[in-house]
């Protein structure tokens, strides 16, 4: 309970809470602009039309902003200046196992928490300021997808942040992500890239479904214990 603790304090600093704060303004800006001009192109008998269009917006706001910054955030925080916090931690050889698993853990309450207000402003938003915006099924598998998308990105920046120690290792999950993008709008038929490396499409499925994305978010935990503990 004291190794959470400190994770928190130290986790949740001014960075990053600057970076929340940043992407919540941008998603209801988004949202209520995305508003205005449905009520423009769409007439309410287009109701379904339009609730993909907002959905579709929001989506591509997640992948150009919310995966990105997630990046950041899981990979600046294993950053040598970052993590020197450990030494707060007593017996932290003996316990190197529990305080990285702990600090994963923290990240991914974070970034659940962080998707999951973001998801309910959105839905809050286009229920109450437009009759075309229904909460479904949709709207929760696209919330558990991102979620998930977040988690997994976040976890192979931490990997390459440990591994090269720079604070400019997260730029290399990001890039990964855009490749993933960009290859899931030019070649439809290309799978095998997102057997490590999922993406989220535009019918937000996914390739593989969610079990797929829990056993590379398994593996990917795997990774970084094993290169955070070993690595010197």
């Amino acid at each position: 309970m004291k190794i959470i603790k400190i994770h928190r304090k130290y986790l949740i600093n001014k960075v990053n809470v600057l970076l929340f704060i940043f992407i919540i303004f941008v998603e209801i800006l988004i949202c209520f602009l995305s508003i205005n001009r449905l009520k423009l192109e769409y007439n309410w008998f287009e109701g379904k039309i339009a609730c993909t269009s907002y959905l579709e917006t929001n989506l591509m706001y997640y992948k150009l902003v919310v995966i990105n910054l997630t990046c950041f955030i899981w990979g600046n925080s294993f950053t040598k200046n970052s993590n020197s916090y450990h030494l707060l931690v007593t017996g932290y050889e003996r316990l190197k196992l529990k305080y990285i698993l702990s600090k994963l853990l923290m990240l991914i309450i974070i970034t659940v928490s962080l998707i999951f207000i973001s998801f309910y402003l959105m839905s809050l938003i286009g229920v109450v300021c437009c009759n075309f915006v229904r909460v479904d099924k949709i709207i929760l598998e696209l919330c558990i997808n991102v979620v998930l998308i977040c988690i997994i990105y976040g976890l192979l920046s931490s990997f390459f942040s440990i591994l090269i120690n720079n604070q400019y290792a997260c730029f290399f999950s990001s890039g990964i992500f855009v490749l993933c993008e960009l290859i899931s709008d030019s070649f439809n038929d290309i799978k095998l890239f997102y057997v490590f490396f999922p993406g989220l499409s535009l019918n937000y499925d996914l390739c593989f479904g969610l079990i797929h994305l829990f056993f590379i978010s398994i593996i990917y935990v795997f990774l970084v214990v094993l290169v955070y503990i070993y690595k010197k």
